[in-house]
């Protein structure tokens, strides 16, 4: 099991940063619509394939909709086959599905690919929606103003469920 994934580890460097992680690949969320929050992992060698398959899913996805933030946990994702030209499609793409919606809120905590994430928040932040990336889950739970706990035991359950995808 996966836990506590912001705190340092006994060398004082964050845990995610440090260690060598099982190899579950995938992207899974879930929204919580008492709070408005959707939480994401990306988690492993992602490709563009997958982002796409995520969108479809949000897309069809009414509470996704609905809600007003998101905090997507990718500190341990690693995406070498989207490049600059792919992440602008993905932009554009979500922000044609959330034309309708209620403003929105996007925390992005990243490890390895924390230029490719400030580049999807540059592209991501227009009138209707706000992204901004952390390197670490608490000061997005606190720009979020949702609760870390509960963060943590939805990424906790999200990673659990990519591992049992695994096999």
């Amino acid at each position: 099991m996966l836990t506590g994934l912001d705190h340092r580890g006994s060398d004082g460097r964050h845990d995610v940063a440090s260690r060598r992680l099982p190899d579950p690949v995938g992207i899974a969320y879930r929204t919580h619509s008492r709070s408005g929050l959707t939480i994401s992992v990306i988690d492993g060698e992602v490709a563009e394939d997958d982002f796409r398959e995520l969108a479809r899913r949000q897309g069809e996805d009414a509470e996704w909709h609905a809600s007003t933030c998101s905090l997507t946990d990718a500190r341990t994702a690693l995406t070498p086959s989207v490049d600059p030209e792919s992440l602008g499609v993905f932009a554009a793409q979500y922000a044609q599905m959330r034309a309708t919606d209620r403003p929105w809120r996007a925390a992005i905590v990243t490890g390895h690919d924390s230029q490719l994430a400030a580049r999807y928040s540059e592209l991501r932040t227009d009138e209707q929606t706000r992204t901004i990336v952390f390197d670490d889950l608490t000061g997005a739970c606190m720009w979020l103003d949702v609760d870390l706990e509960a963060v943590r035991r939805t990424i906790t359950a999200l990673r659990e469920e990519l591992l049992a995808r695994s096999g």
